[in-house]
């Protein structure tokens, strides 16, 4: 299949199919920026508009691309489109990408908080069980601790699929019986029961682990969240990523595996990470960092809450104590969906030192 491309491309997702047009081949067409400015004074228009809609979204997606060119090629235009920018950009967080919102969130500070995590050891009897149902000690194997992580990881995400429409119909949420569901009536688990699951499966073998469930600074009104968890690395002394639903992991550029916080202090100052190559959803769909972490993460790290008791069965019907919820939220916002409110980052992440 062959195109012809008449005008000039400003941005492309593919280079090997076409590269952008360069800044020398525009300004050798009078025609063509002529056709830019005149585009540029619609997208103002929309961008100062009283009641455009959706449109107002949209367009400032395309003013990004087009105004930075017209400032290179000396545009007067430039300066008129900024200015419709500016405006479009203080009226609230419509034109804002996920990156935008996180990147302008307030920053954390220490609190007196003095609750306590705690992680149940695996010589529970609800552990015991489970570790022996599905021997999860040789699932796990006699490697170090991230090998043993990642086992435990993988074995979660291949034998319980993944569908966000349902919600856990287990009686109880604990690995047993959600594992027994999902087998008995054919169907997938939210990322919430996966969590409860890999978090579980971890515990069993004597790693303390916790779900978190991440939420964006929309949460009122945007039902779509996701839960990962955080596992506890004795070698890295830290948590690190490890998300179920997708088989994901986070590293830096030189390949040190992250936390929930570092992956989102990464994000807002705009550092490397790299998301591990075999991510997918299903083992159909493939995950990109583009999309994993720069949008649906991104959106979904604003506020990030846990369970300050971890255990089988940590919430839903159960027979033995369960623990409250803890958010850690940026300083000033107001999030009523947990039981406390922190903003103290260094607590929320601080090392497991109490077990029961």
């Amino acid at each position: 299949m062959k195109y012809i491309i008449k005008g000039a491309l400003l941005e492309v997702l593919d280079d090997s199919l076409t590269p952008p047009a360069e800044l020398e081949y525009i300004k050798g067409n009078p025609r063509m920026i002529t056709d830019m400015e005149r585009l540029a004074d619609w997208q103002a228009e929309v961008l100062r508009a009283t009641e455009p809609g959706w449109m107002r979204a949209m367009i400032f997606a395309a003013a990004r691309i087009l105004q930075p060119v017209l400032a290179k090629l000396g545009s007067e235009k430039a300066v008129s489109l900024k200015s419709a920018m500016d405006y479009a950009w203080g009226l609230g967080d419509d034109v804002k990408t996920h990156l935008d919102i996180l990147r302008e969130s307030p920053d954390y500070e220490p609190d007196s908080l003095t609750a306590e995590f705690v992680y149940a050891q695996p010589t529970d009897s609800m552990l015991t069980l489970t570790r022996e149902r599905f021997a999860l000690d040789s699932i796990a194997g006699e490697g170090d601790d991230i090998s043993r992580i990642k086992n435990l990881l993988y074995w979660v995400h291949d034998n319980i699929r993944h569908d966000g429409s349902k919600d856990v119909t287990a009686d109880h949420f604990n690995l047993r019986e959600i594992y027994d569901a999902s087998r008995r009536d054919s169907i997938g688990v939210n990322c919430r029961g996966l969590a409860i699951c890999l978090t579980e499966a971890l515990l069993s073998v004597g790693i303390p682990a916790k779900y978190l469930t991440c939420q964006s600074k929309a949460w009122e009104t945007d039902n779509d969240c996701h839960v990962i968890c955080a596992a506890w690395s004795e070698s890295l002394g830290k948590w690190i990523w490890v998300d179920p639903t997708f088989a994901a992991y986070v590293t830096d550029e030189n390949g040190l595996l992250l936390h929930p916080g570092e992956v989102r202090n990464r994000l807002r100052n705009n550092l490397p990470l790299v998301l591990n190559s075999d991510a997918n959803w299903n083992h159909e769909d493939k995950q990109t960092k583009d999309y994993y972490l720069d949008e649906y993460m991104a959106k979904n790290l604003y506020i990030i809450s846990t369970n300050t008791v971890n255990q089988a069965e940590p919430e839903g019907p159960s027979g033995h104590l369960q623990g409250v919820i803890v958010a850690l939220v940026p300083k000033g916002v107001d999030f009523n969906q947990s039981k406390v409110n922190t903003t103290d980052e260094d607590w929320f992440w601080k090392a497991p030192s109490k077990a029961f």
